[in-house]
């Protein structure tokens, strides 16, 4: 094998991506003994669609994406992201802090924007959540969009031009004072959000494999992967695109919790 594709979903498509591409690169590159590329879906459909026509190797994906990509093609899974040292992973529906929405029952007649129909914490769960609550959703929101990314969604939300949008919210459980470690809209938002309703923990996003990597090749990848924050180097490249403190080993019995989502 002489060179390796990750692909990742539409995160970090800025200036600031291409940097942290470009290190991640570099450094991956240099100690796995390939030439890496970098390369990022416009959606989370492009990216499943490029790990079925074998275009990469490795894919970032969001959990119902890994799901579907292990589950749907085969893919193998590598490792999950810890965002924070004790943080949880949420979905939340937030609006601007000044906003006269309070409850969920005060989202009725506003204006949505989601992620993605295959984002967990931007689609899939908070629609649950709300669903739990006895709203009858296909009639619970004047407008709905998809927006195809968290940044998007943060964007239209702190323009107005959406009343309300779902995001992920990584929340310290072990502290008493519901401290956000980051959510959706932390890089972007100008202004202060607030979140209306919060879904059950998530698991994390995951690294799947290509069948076309061996065991060989998988074992290697996990290594480098597990070991990167401890690369001073590298480690902040690692948190600002994955959004990760560190890897594990991924265990996909964990994401059942997603696939039941799926199904819904």
């Amino acid at each position: 094998m002489d060179r390796l594709i990750f692909g990742t979903g539409p995160v970090r498509l800025g200036a600031d991506g291409v940097k942290t591409r470009s290190g991640l690169r570099t450094y991956l590159s240099k100690v796995l003994g390939v030439q890496v590329r970098i390369v990022a879906a416009a959606s989370y459909t492009d990216l499943l669609d490029q790990v079925s026509r074998k275009e990469v190797h490795l894919a970032w994906a969001s959990p119902a994406l890994a799901v579907r990509a292990c589950d749907e093609l085969a893919a193998a899974p590598l490792a999950s992201a810890v965002r924070a040292p004790g943080a949880q992973f949420y979905g939340t529906l937030f609006v601007r802090d000044g906003s006269a929405i309070c409850t969920p029952g005060d989202l009725r007649g506003k204006k949505i924007a989601w992620v993605d129909k295959d984002s967990c914490s931007g689609y899939l769960f908070p629609r649950i959540a709300l669903k739990a609550q006895g709203f009858e959703l296909s009639t619970f929101f004047a407008d709905e969009r998809v927006l195809g990314s968290h940044d998007a969604v943060s964007r239209a939300v702190a323009s107005g031009d959406a009343d309300v949008g779902a995001t992920y919210l990584n929340r310290d459980d072990s502290k008493s004072d519901d401290a956000a470690v980051q959510a959706g809209w932390s890089d972007v938002a100008t202004q202060p959000m607030r979140s209306v309703l919060l879904t059950d923990s998530i698991p994390s996003d995951m690294v799947v494999a290509s069948r076309e990597l061996d065991a060989a090749w998988r074992a290697k990848i996990l290594r480098v992967l597990t070991s990167m924050h401890t690369e001073s180097d590298v480690a902040e490249h690692m948190r600002h695109l994955f959004g990760a403190y560190r890897f594990e080993a991924a265990d996909l019995s964990r994401y059942d919790i997603v696939r039941d989502a799926l199904k819904t």
